[in-house]
């Protein structure tokens, strides 16, 4: 494991996986113990503490999910932010990453049931699709 207090030479010393090249790992670590690498860490890790709708796609990437949606879930149709929402806040088991999110994907779903079955999602504007009624607008 990583530890700050260590050396760049004690740390690569004691990493024992095979397939990691080790002057690959020394230049991360040293990279690692950079002070500015280390006060960007420190922010983004004060960040992420503050969401209040995490994603649980792990490393997936929000356009990997799109893709899935759009190959797997759609029949070829693009989803809505409203899907890619909801998909990004549900588990593998199917339960939503917290409460403040499933309340947001239970306001989308009756957004959804109100809106009219012949209205064509594919072009509804951002503007007033059921992601921005329920979240509101973007914030520039």
């Amino acid at each position: 494991m990583f530890d700050e207090n260590q050396t760049v030479e004690q740390i690569v010393e004691n990493y024992k996986d095979p397939r990691v090249n080790l002057d690959q790992l020394k230049t991360l670590v040293e990279y690692w113990l950079f002070s500015k690498a280390m006060e960007q860490s420190a922010t983004n890790r004060s960040n992420r503490s503050k969401l209040s709708e995490p994603h649980c796609s792990r490393t997936r990437s929000f356009h990997r999910i799109v893709e899935d949606l759009v190959h797997y879930k759609s029949n070829g149709i693009s989803p809505t932010r409203a899907d890619v929402y909801v998909r990004s806040r549900t588990r593998k088991d199917g339960s939503i990453v917290n409460t403040r999110a499933a309340i947001v994907v239970e306001h989308i779903q009756e957004k959804r049931n109100e809106s009219s079955s012949s209205e064509n999602l594919s072009q509804t504007s951002w503007l007033n699709d059921v992601f921005a009624q329920v979240k509101g607008p973007e914030r520039r």
